[in-house]
């Protein structure tokens, strides 16, 4: 007769800490699974930003009034 033993499966567990962007607080996620906005390194800082509320960044509404006066 033949032994046999049951191997148990490995428990799934996601580790990975969530990150928070340094700015605003808001929790990284993903644009396109609808979770949230993803997040960029900061050289500089070593911290983690959104795009938009990464130091140095300029908004939109910013960029778009440095242009009102081209052209003029």
């Amino acid at each position: 007769m033949t032994t046999t033993t049951t191997i148990p499966e490995p428990t799934a567990t996601d580790t990975r800490p969530v990150r928070c962007c340094e700015g605003c607080g808001e929790r990284s996620g993903s644009v396109s699974a609808g979770t949230g906005r993803p997040l960029v390194l900061d050289k500089a800082s070593g911290r983690f930003f959104h795009v938009s509320c990464k130091p140095g960044t300029v908004g939109i509404d910013a960029a778009l009034a440095g242009l009102s006066g081209v052209g003029a």
